[in-house]
This record gives structure tokens, sequence and C-alpha cells, in this order.
């Protein structure tokens, strides 16, 4: 797995606390996946250029690293994918939270 998220999350070494292999991106692709995300916090749209440099670097970490999926960490993300999906493996990580939640409030 790696992770999209902002540079303080990627570079956290949160996946550490987690039963994965967590592959984090070179610094050049942390620092750009940064860029965008902090840009659509603020309130700017998605582009299609953001798609296509996400992907970019998801097939990258997918063949150079063999990571299985990346996790979208950021509501910000995980919304730019909700009309189209990512054409990489992906998994949400809000989803995730959200199924926990509910998991442990019906336990």
């Amino acid at each position: 797995m790696s992770l999209f998220g902002t540079s303080f999350v990627v570079e956290s070494d949160l996946f550490g606390y987690l039963d994965v292999e967590a592959v984090k991106p070179t610094a050049d692709e942390i620092r750009e996946v940064d860029a965008i995300y902090l840009r659509l916090a603020r309130g700017d749209e998605a582009t299609v250029s953001d798609r296509e440099r996400l992907s970019g670097i998801a097939h990258r970490l997918l063949e150079r690293e063999g990571v299985a999926a990346v996790v979208l960490a950021g509501t910000d993300f995980v919304a730019m994918y909700d009309a189209e999906p990512p054409d990489f493996p992906a998994v949400d990580a809000a989803c995730v939270h959200v199924d926990a939640i509910v998991k442990r409030m019906n336990a």
C-alpha cells in the first residue's frame, strides 16, 4: 500500500501502526501530491491535470514498488473521484473509517 495525503501524513509513518507494508512515494511525488491536496482543501476545483498527475504517480508506484493499492487519505481526494473512479486500485480512507465506526456502534 501507499498513501496519498498531505506531506505531513505521508511522512509521519502513519502506516507503521497498521498490519500492512507501507511504501512511501518519492520526495518529489510527496510534494506533488501535497500541493494538489492543499489546493483542493482551499476550495479549488479538481482539474483533469490533477487527476492525470495523481494517476501517473499511482501507476509509477504500482510498477516501481509493486504496491497493491493507494489509500486516498483525505476527503478532498475522495470527492475528486466521486463522478469517475480512479484508474488505479484505491482505498477510500473515509469509507474505512465510517465502516469501522458503524461496526463499533453496532457491536
